[in-house]
């Protein structure tokens, strides 16, 4: 008498979850329609290319302005002409005069 009535408490536990189980049919999807399985991933796919190509451009265009805003010919001049300042001409030209014939 103990057995069956806890043999029945285990199947009202039993077909408690399985109606839990059957209420989530969004998860039944991948054995119910495998077509529909497969136009869902495609969709997905579709959506998340075109999400990334959408944020991608979006980064592209604010970095292409900010970078539009800075004015880089005046800081690389700078930076040359420091260097450049920096050289001592005399002692890497020579005047025409201290050549010898052979060395031209």
């Amino acid at each position: 008498m103990k057995s069956t009535k806890k043999l029945t408490e285990e199947i009202i536990k039993l077909n408690q979850k399985l109606d839990a189980i059957s209420s989530q049919s969004r998860f039944l999807i991948y054995t119910t329609s495998p077509k529909r399985f497969l136009w869902l991933n495609f969709l997905s796919g579709i959506v998340h290319s075109m999400g990334a190509l959408i944020s991608t451009t979006i980064l592209l265009a604010l970095f292409a302005f900010l970078a539009s805003q800075v004015n880089l010919i005046a800081i690389i001049s700078d930076f040359f002409n420091s260097i450049l300042s920096q050289i001592n001409w005399s002692q890497l030209i020579f005047p025409a005069s201290q050549l010898s014939p052979g060395q031209l």
